[in-house]
């Protein structure tokens, strides 16, 4: 299956995201005409839910969260507080040597802290008990989740509402 534009093909994904767009692209690929193809929705979309409640519970490695990106400028050039230049100061301020041209992998830890330096953490940097911004995550599987179902009306919201809102329950009276 040859997959073009998709987060599953480019560098900067984390391993995990990349994995449940793959997973979900080869159960849509069990489909064999489009009306098969839209029968087996639900069942992406259940892949979908099940990872994201994962990463809710905390139960995704941190390592299998980190974000790749290479640096355009060495970091004290950054302007602004940009996730890679964040992470590239961190590791300057422990003694690592970074320059312009680099690959940076972090973690996301906090997008709405107000102290740059909180918000994300150097892979090098990545303990076994770090914990990482669920809300964000889920935000970039969903947002994984659109690009392969977006053209069906599958927004990033209603994939929201369908993976990560609980079941109305139906009242009797």
């Amino acid at each position: 299956m040859k997959v073009r534009g998709l987060e599953a093909r480019r560098r900067d994904t984390p391993k995990f995201i990349r994995e449940v767009q793959i997973e979900m692209l080869r159960e849509l690929a069990k489909a064999w005409n489009i009306k098969t193809f839209k029968a087996k929705i639900p069942d992406a979309i259940k892949i979908l839910k099940q990872k994201a409640e994962k990463l809710v519970r905390r139960e995704v490695e941190p390592g299998d969260l980190l974000i790749t990106r290479q640096l355009s400028r060495h970091p004290t050039e950054y302007v602004h507080d940009v996730f890679p230049a964040i992470a590239a100061r961190q590791l300057i301020k422990v003694g690592v040597k970074v320059s312009a041209g680099q690959i940076v992998r972090y973690l996301i830890i906090n997008t709405k802290s107000r102290r740059p330096a909180s918000r994300v953490l150097a892979a090098e940097l990545v303990g076994s008990t770090t914990r990482y911004d669920t809300r964000k995550y889920v935000e970039l599987l969903l947002s994984a989740g659109e690009s392969l179902l977006g053209v069906f009306g599958y927004s990033k919201e209603r994939l929201h509402e369908l993976a990560l809102r609980p079941e109305k329950q139906v009242t009797l009276e």
